[in-house]
């Protein structure tokens, strides 16, 4: 459910909602229990994307997806007001590594798009996250390893309480652009299964 269906705009002739700002930006909120849970735990592995602009602003801590039960974190979000990605799901607590390639848009207004993928899978005793920015029709990446924590998940559904697209339900954690689509698969995808989400998205003149 979209909390306003008129906070939004268009870029190349495609409709984003726009997460805004203030105390509490526009967002997409799913129900409890409505989301599968995606473990990255063993032979398993998940993946998330996200269609969005460029943020007018490097927001603290702007969300891309969130959850909240106590201390029950599920997130993927930057980390403070800085380009760092931050992490949370069962067993993986609080990552914010350095990037290195995979540096997203900021401009004062909303001027371009880009997708950005983020994948989790176990490799050995620790876990691998991968992440791809597709911007302006190229591909960079960075690789992160959480050493010791093997049996991950994101538990959006276990955790039996709503998540949010572009906004956390616990503090002013707002993107501060627009979002076009999302998305998530229960597999670590291939390069030509991101290649497939890129096309997509470039035939409509999005970050291509």
């Amino acid at each position: 459910t979209l909390t306003s269906t008129t906070t939004k705009g268009t870029l190349n002739g495609n409709t984003y909602f726009d997460t805004g700002s203030g105390t509490n930006g526009q967002y997409c909120e799913y129900a409890a229990n409505s989301l599968p849970d995606m473990s990255f735990s063993g032979s398993n592995a998940c993946s998330y994307f996200f269609v969005v602009t460029n943020q007018r602003t490097r927001n603290s801590y702007a969300s891309y997806m969130t959850q909240n039960i106590g201390s029950a974190y599920q997130i993927i979000r930057h980390h403070g007001a800085n380009a760092k990605y931050n992490f949370y799901a069962t067993n993986l607590t609080n990552q914010y590594p350095n990037i290195s390639n995979t540096t997203t848009p900021v401009n004062a207004s909303i001027n371009e798009a880009y997708i950005i993928i983020f994948q989790f899978k176990t490799v050995g005793s620790n876990t691998v996250i991968d992440v791809y920015k597709h911007e302006n029709g190229s591909t960079t990446s960075d690789q992160f390893t959480v050493s010791g924590v093997s049996t991950g998940s994101y538990n959006w559904d276990a955790n039996g309480t709503t998540t949010r697209i572009g906004n956390s339900s616990w503090a002013s954690e707002y993107f501060d652009g627009g979002m076009f689509a999302w998305g998530f698969t229960n597999t670590h995808m291939s390069t030509s299964d991101r290649e497939v989400i890129y096309n997509y998205y470039k035939a409509k003149g999005l970050a291509g």
